[in-house]
């Protein structure tokens, strides 16, 4: 490996006031302030930057300071190494975390951890530390990661799940569903626009059994609206939900234009009094700026035939949104709702670290797709990974936690790493800044039996 670029000027300034003593070992350390240290540290040289490559010449540059062997390529990819005293000759423990702009300040909490253990921790076997950028969505730098560096055990050190064992992480499918529908000329006299908004949050889905997707309540509503002999034409559906399972963000709208008698104004009216207090009792206190918006609008020229306004409405209904398993962390989210040009589109993204979850899943959407004249095509796989907890050094590891092992949807390097070597033994451990003497205590006294 060979460093790519010239150091900054005032990264070695900063590292070198604060690496001056890297020959002393010291053998006790307050671990809180150590790994605060670190973090704030970073944190403060690092908050203007917008190139990785500066988080991993800080890195890099770090690690020389303290004595360590360090090297830098030219993807980023740092890699420290501590020698034990002894010389020894002992096979490596590998430490892995991921760093990025993005998520810089989270991201920056388990290498402040990783950084303060290996230059701190009284473990006397040899440590080799990984620290990989990546960008939200592309783990880039686990895919260039040079292969002689892929040894077991690893441990990735993750922020999102504190002072526990992950040891496999669901794998993803997208599929597009897709119905060619006709435009007629509206019957009715009365148009009226449903939209429903304001649904954000920072709460990871995995955690949450009961986060209401915008798409499928409008659809739930439009089938209530059928159920209960409400005569209507449907001109518009539309609807759009983001989440990204690396920082748990989550957003949710959907709207839709329905044509109606003038016998059904009212009992839509109460209707729609019923939906808003429905969603405000149910959720306004995890969303507070969520909506419901009940608005007469103009007629608009054209609107779906009375067979695709049925198809569609089934269609919202009957897919399934949420989790269907807890355990295996299965859950399926309508991600995407449009109809224009003649052409209906809806797009779903499943999680599961199960197989079988998959294929139930598939199961039900060719019964739902066929129910409602529709196809899909699945247009993209992300594949998951696995640890098995019954090797012995992950069997003690968890043992040390005093806590079951877990399954995340958050995407990582790992999954990239198993698909590269599938004989790699590997977990995941959570790490953060408030539990960050507990977790040191485990990492410590797991190592020191290695």
């Amino acid at each position: 490996m060979t460093i790519y670029k010239k150091i900054p000027i005032i990264l070695c300034v900063i590292l070198l006031l604060t690496g001056c003593d890297f020959m002393l070992k010291p053998q006790e350390i307050n671990v809180k302030d150590t790994v605060f240290t670190e973090y704030e540290t970073m944190v403060d040289a690092l908050l203007e930057i917008e190139d990785v490559h500066e988080i991993s010449d800080y890195l890099y540059l770090w690690g020389q300071t303290k004595g360590l062997t360090a090297e830098l390529d030219r993807r980023g990819i740092v890699v420290l190494e501590s020698w034990p005293l002894s010389g020894e000759n002992r096979e490596f423990i590998t430490l892995e975390c991921e760093f990025s702009v993005e998520n810089r300040q989270e991201d920056l909490r388990s290498v402040a951890f990783a950084l303060a253990f290996i230059q701190n921790s009284s473990v006397t076997g040899p440590i080799r530390l990984l620290m990989v950028p990546y960008s939200p969505g592309n783990h880039f730098g686990a895919d260039h990661l040079n292969s002689k560096y892929l040894t077991s055990p690893l441990i990735k050190l993750n922020t999102k799940s504190p002072s526990e064992i992950i040891i496999s992480e669901a794998g993803s499918w997208e599929a597009n569903i897709h119905r060619n529908i006709k435009s007629v000329v509206p019957k009715y006299p009365f148009a009226y626009e449903i939209s429903i908004g304001g649904i954000t949050s920072s709460i990871p889905l995995v955690n949450d059994s009961d986060i209401p997707n915008a798409i499928k309540q409008i659809g739930d509503f439009l089938a209530t609206c059928k159920s209960n002999g409400m005569i209507l034409e449907l001109a518009l559906v539309q609807g759009e939900t983001h989440f990204m399972p690396e920082t748990g963000e989550y957003s949710s709208t959907s709207s839709a234009i329905i044509i109606i008698t003038q016998n059904d104004l009212r009992k839509l009216e109460n209707m729609m009094i019923d939906l808003q207090n429905q969603i405000e009792n149910e959720y306004s206190k995890i969303y507070p700026n969520i909506s419901v918006v009940f608005t007469e609008v103009d007629m608009p020229p054209k609107v779906f035939s009375l067979e695709d306004t049925d198809r569609i409405i089934s269609f919202l209904y009957t897919i399934f949104d949420g989790h269907y398993d807890f355990e295996s962390q299965t859950m399926s989210l309508i991600t995407s709702l449009s109809a224009e040009n003649d052409r209906f589109n809806s797009s779903l993204l499943w999680w599961s670290d199960s197989d079988v979850a998959f294929q139930e899943m598939s199961k039900d959407l060719d019964v739902i797709t066929n129910l409602n004249d529709m196809n899909y095509d699945l247009i993209s796989r992300r594949a998951g990974w696995h640890g098995n907890p019954e090797l012995p050094w992950i069997n003690k590891l968890l043992e040390s936690t005093k806590s079951p092992p877990q399954t995340t949807i958050v995407p990582s390097s790992l999954a990239i790493y198993q698909q590269r070597d599938s004989e790699l033994e590997m977990v995941s451990f959570g790490v953060d800044l408030k539990d960050c003497e507990k977790q040191w205590k485990i990492l410590s006294s797991f190592l020191e039996k290695q």
